[in-house]
């Protein structure tokens, strides 16, 4: 089963509908049904935030919603700053350049770490997480 089943038919069983869903989550009706219908909807339209309060909504963890692999260990919303400075320092790559090989800029995440969670969508946060070696289910909250 993959995630958009997943919260398709969790939502089904909850007897929440598509217009209640995207108004808690704060989405159009429009978006949500998109988010049912296509694979990578989840991955690149929700920012993090926004996962979450889908997960809350249909009472589901977001890292089990995201994996049918075994649940990794939570780690901290600030290390993924400290991997990326340590990646920067380590191999002599600006900042700017870390950027332009993660494919996303990440100075504001550098200045207020929780920031990721309202505005990375899971394509930033599994991509900058690449390219600094780390696996990105480990930043998502249980």
């Amino acid at each position: 089963m993959n995630h958009r089943q997943i919260i398709h038919d969790t939502r089904e069983v909850l007897g929440i509908s598509h217009d209640e869903a995207a108004a808690f989550i704060g989405i159009s009706s429009t978006h949500y049904w998109d988010l049912e219908n296509h694979d990578d909807e989840l991955f690149t339209t929700l920012a993090l935030g926004e996962i979450i309060h889908l997960c809350r909504l249909l009472q589901l963890l977001p890292r089990h919603l995201l994996s049918c692999e075994p649940i990794l260990p939570t780690r901290q919303p600030e290390e993924p700053k400290h991997l990326i400075l340590s990646y920067c320092r380590d191999t002599s790559t600006p900042i700017d350049k870390f950027e332009e090989q993660a494919g996303w800029e990440v100075q504001h995440f550098l200045t207020d770490p929780q920031s990721h969670f309202q505005k990375w969508n899971l394509d930033c946060l599994r991509d900058v997480c690449s390219a600094v070696g780390a696996n990105y289910k480990e930043f998502i909250p249980s």
